[in-house]
């Protein structure tokens, strides 16, 4: 993960452009907490990753994640009238 120093402020610029479209286009206030969700976990990330080299990241972290990328997948699919994903699809690195 990047450190969201001057070398990965393009990294920070992006994800606050993918949750400001999020946000622009989602109706339902679900779909805005599970934004919120995932940020936080990048951000958990971001943070352990500022001290830590990668390998020494916790798995939980991650699954943590890849649990909030399905659960926010899964909540702007609801809201865009989508069936559900098939199982594993959009399950990140497991």
């Amino acid at each position: 993960m990047p450190f969201f120093d001057e070398s990965g402020r393009p990294y920070v610029e992006r994800l606050e452009a993918a949750e400001s479209a999020a946000r622009l286009v989602s109706e339902q206030p679900a779909t805005g907490e599970a934004v919120e969700q995932l940020l936080a976990q990048v951000r958990a990330i971001a943070a352990t990753r500022a001290a830590h080299m990668p390998e020494a990241i916790p798995a939980e972290e991650y699954r943590s994640l890849w649990a909030a990328e399905s659960h926010f997948l899964a909540t702007a699919r609801t809201e865009l009238g989508l069936p559900p994903m098939s199982q594993g699809a959009g399950a990140g690195l497991t």
